[in-house]
């Protein structure tokens, strides 16, 4: 299964706020990228983050991990309450994108 069109509009409304964000289509899913990093996946529309020492301080009690795919590692599965809380996202997001830099 792919991801729909429809939930990546969503995504993409939900992150208009930020800057450098850029999807990628690849293989039937997407890439999320944030100032040309990869921080996020979508897979059959459920929307992942890469596990970092930030990403666990703010989720790790809150939130399981799941591999979006055969071979991948362990990420988390960010709920709507997360995409739509702009200041708990972005909170994620900085985490996430300094600690791979």
């Amino acid at each position: 299964m792919s991801s729909s069109k429809w939930y990546i509009e969503y995504l993409s409304d939900c992150l208009i706020w930020l800057t450098g964000i850029r999807f990628k289509y690849m293989f039937w899913e997407y890439a999320i990228y944030k100032d040309n990093v990869v921080i996020w996946l979508i897979c059959d529309d459920i929307f992942f983050i890469k596990i970092t020492t930030g990403t666990k301080e703010i989720l790790w009690e809150n939130y399981q991990t799941w591999i979006p795919y055969p071979k991948a590692k362990p990420q988390f599965q960010l709920d709507e309450s997360i995409i739509e809380d702009q200041e708990l996202l972005r909170n994620i997001i900085e985490a996430c994108r300094n600690d791979l830099k």
